[in-house]
C-alpha cells in the first residue's frame, strides 16, 4: 500500500463510517502445523499450504461523541456484540467485511481532557476481502 493518511482508515457498519474514531490498527495471526521428526535433523517443518487458529482483529480508538460501541458493549444481550454488517475500508479502498464481535472496550475520562473509548473487534469466521 501507497503511503496514506491515517484519517483514511475507516470502520463502517452497514455502509456507514461509525465512531468518531481516531487510531485504527488491524492484526492478522495464524498458528502453523509443526510435522517435525527425527527425519528433519533438528529443523523445524511445517505441513505446506496449511494454515489454523487464523485470527483477525480490528482495533479503535477515539471520542465518545457516538454511542454506537458503548452502547453495544453496555447492552446485556450477548448478541448485540456481534455485528455480522462491519467492514474495515483501508486508505488504498481495500475492504475487509464479515461478522465481527465487540469482544473488548473501555472509556477513559481523564481530568480536562475529551472522553475517549478504546474498542477491539474480533472476527467470527471467515471474512470476505475485496482489493480496491
Amino acid at each position: 500500500m501507497a503511503k496514506s493518511a491515517g484519517r483514511n482508515y475507516l470502520v463502517k457498519k452497514n455502509g456507514t463510517t461509525i465512531a468518531s474514531v481516531r487510531q485504527k490498527s488491524v492484526n492478522w495471526s495464524s498458528q502453523m502445523i509443526d510435522v517435525t521428526t527425527d527425519d528433519d535433523t533438528g529443523d523445524t517443518t511445517y505441513l505446506a499450504d496449511v494454515l489454523t487458529g487464523k485470527a483477525l482483529e480490528c482495533s479503535v480508538e477515539g471520542l465518545t461523541n457516538d454511542d454506537v460501541f458503548s452502547d453495544i458493549a453496555f447492552s446485556t444481550t450477548d448478541a448485540d456484540k456481534f455485528l455480522d454488517d462491519l467492514t474495515i475500508e483501508r486508505p488504498n479502498g481495500d475492504e475487509i467485511s464479515g461478522t465481527f464481535i465487540l469482544s473488548a472496550y473501555t472509556e477513559t475520562g481523564a481530568y480536562q481532557d475529551a472522553v475517549t473509548f478504546t474498542a477491539t473487534l474480533t472476527r467470527s469466521g471467515a471474512h470476505t476481502f475485496a482489493e480496491a
